[in-house]
């Protein structure tokens, strides 16, 4: 599957807020594919201290050009009030903002629905046992 069609993913179900856990499954699987998910799994990489390291700073360009590049395939798939957000953040930071901003709404919703469903057996029961 190339690149573009599983970038199509992210395109057709844009991160609104109340859609984040699917978004960010979606957005894990188009950066496995493109083979940067370290850049929001591992830690941010910091600039060499040795400046005449030559593989040092060509690691450290690497991760910068992918940090990029991840941070483009985020702020794509957002809408645009959410992109405003986000520009200038790089891509650890964002998703820890946006957990802390969505991530907790889809266990208070399936809370709220279970509590409302176990309520409405329980008076279903009390109901049932009169008659």
């Amino acid at each position: 599957m190339s690149s573009l069609s599983l970038r199509s993913i992210l395109e057709t179900s844009k991160l609104v807020g109340a859609n984040y856990d699917d978004w960010y499954r979606n957005l894990r699987i188009v950066l496995m594919h493109e083979k940067l998910i370290n850049i929001i799994d591992k830690p941010a990489i910091t600039a060499p201290a040795d400046t005449n390291d030559a593989e040092a700073t060509k690691t450290y360009q690497k991760y910068l050009e992918e940090c990029l590049s991840a941070k483009c395939i985020m702020l794509a798939s957002m809408s645009p009030e959410l992109q405003r957000q986000h520009e200038d953040m790089e891509p650890p930071a964002i998703i820890e903002h946006l957990k802390k901003m969505y991530g907790g709404q889809s266990r208070t919703a399936r809370y709220q629905l279970s509590k409302a469903l176990f309520s409405w057996g329980a008076r279903l029961e009390r109901n049932f046992l009169k008659i």
